[in-house]
């Protein structure tokens, strides 16, 4: 009976720590961003949102990423803390590099924050304020 009960406990601690490297390694991939509909654009502008758009970003399997912005190229390693993906930036461009030549950019003293909706496909959702108007970036998986 006691040797039922160790087994089924370590048993459970294994299917565990599985399922949470194979949840891991299914964000590895591309993402880009969302498409709004013209309903939910309105939807946002009553609300006083707005959206980020022509992002993509690439999550590698050695933990690194690039994200793709409309004037930057940014560099760095990601990690995943219970349902949040977490990225630390390293490197930090415009996307023009003769600008490069004469401004560098920082890449800021905290990480960006994404939630993670294990939906399918997978989706990220980083919420911010730029003068005091609310911003969704919100990621969508595309392989």
């Amino acid at each position: 009976m006691i040797f039922k009960k160790i087994l089924f406990a370590a048993l459970s601690l294994l299917f565990l720590k599985c399922s949470t490297q194979n949840s891991v390694l299914s964000l590895t991939g591309k993402y880009v961003s969302k498409k709004y509909n013209f309903i939910d654009k309105m939807f946002m502008r009553m609300n006083s949102e707005s959206n980020v758009v022509n992002s993509d970003l690439t999550l590698n399997n050695d933990s690194s990423y690039i994200y793709n912005t409309c004037g930057n190229i940014i560099k760095g390693k990601w990690q995943v803390k219970r349902d949040s993906l977490i990225l630390f930036c390293y490197e930090n461009n415009y996307r023009n590099d003769s600008i490069n030549k004469i401004k560098t950019l920082s890449c800021g003293d905290k990480p960006v924050i994404y939630s993670i909706e294990y939906s399918s496909p997978i989706e990220l959702q980083q919420t911010f304020l730029i003068k005091s108007e609310k911003v969704v970036n919100k990621l969508i998986k595309i392989n």
